[in-house]
This record gives structure tokens, C-alpha cells and sequence, in this order.
């Protein structure tokens, strides 16, 4: 490993050092201290800076002059803003809980629905069962999937 300074160096008064330097969350109050190589003739803000640009850029801290996250406190990024003519959706899609069959009525194409609700819905309709605790179950009716719907029992179904 090539250290960017002689260890002679680190002997003298004006050249760079190592600093033991401590960021802290200001939402969680998590402490995080490093080793950091620092110059005489940095500031303290500046010092805490090479911390909080080291933090940011390999741990994914949000840290700057205003505040210092850690990862888990700091605010979720943006998505990247998309071109004209395209629109992002978040949507549910479906595979049996117990085989990892997905729901592809369509031959091929993973069905994706807007709610848990709507995906219920159409897997019934399909002959698919949601089971008491909410997953869903295929048509297949071997023993594994008979088995799994005695033990587990099946959600009532609201259009019923």
C-alpha cells in the first residue's frame, strides 16, 4: 500500500497526519470514528469535512455543514426523473407460495396488479386460493398444496 506521505513527514509540524475522527447521527445519535489523513493546516471543519465526504461517499451517509444521517435515518433518494411520454407505477405481482409458479395467465407475462386486493381478486378468479395468512396458493392440487391449505387454512372471500 502506498501511503500519499512519508512516515518522515509525519514527523513534522506542517505535514499531514493521521486523525481519529468522529461523525455522529443527528437523528439516531450513532457514532461512527475513522482514521483519516488530515494537514496541519486544515480547519477542524475541514477536517471534519475529509470525515463527512469519506461517510457519504462509501457508507451512504447524508453528511454535510447541516446535518450528518447515517444510512438508516437519512431521507430515501429521489427517483431519477423519467422522459416525456413515461410513467413509473409501483405494483404487486404473484407466484404461489408454495412452488414459485408466478400468475402468468398470459403465457409467459408475469401479471402485475395496482393492489393487494386486485391481485386477490384475479387470482381467485384463476382458481388460485389465498391462504388465512394472506399468500397465495396455485391451482396445483398435489399433496404439497392440499397439505399446505389444510395446515394453513384458506382467507375468506370477500366477494362470496
Amino acid at each position: 500500500m502506498t501511503l500519499p506521505f512519508s512516515l518522515a513527514t509525519l514527523n513534522d509540524d506542517t505535514g499531514p497526519y493521521p486523525s481519529q475522527i468522529s461523525v455522529y447521527c443527528d437523528d439516531c445519535g450513532i457514532t461512527v470514528t475513522h482514521d483519516y489523513v488530515v494537514h496541519t493546516g486544515m480547519t477542524p471543519d475541514e477536517r471534519l469535512g475529509v470525515a463527512r465526504k469519506h461517510l457519504t461517499d462509501n457508507e451512504g451517509w447524508s453528511a454535510n455543514e447541516a446535518e450528518d444521517l447515517c444510512p438508516k435515518c437519512r431521507a430515501p433518494e429521489q427517483p431519477t426523473p423519467l422522459p416525456a411520454g413515461f410513467t413509473a407505477h409501483t405494483c404487486i405481482s404473484a407466484k404461489c407460495a408454495l412452488c414459485g409458479y408466478f400468475h402468468d395467465e398470459d403465457e409467459g407475462v408475469n401479471a402485475h396488479f395496482e393492489s393487494l386486493a386486485d391481485a386477490h381478486s384475479v387470482l381467485r378468479s384463476f382458481d388460485w386460493v389465498v391462504l388465512a395468512d394472506g399468500r397465495p396458493l396455485c391451482q396445483s392440487d398435489d399433496e404439497d398444496h392440499e397439505a399446505l391449505k389444510a395446515s394453513v387454512g384458506l382467507a375468506p372471500d370477500p366477494t362470496a
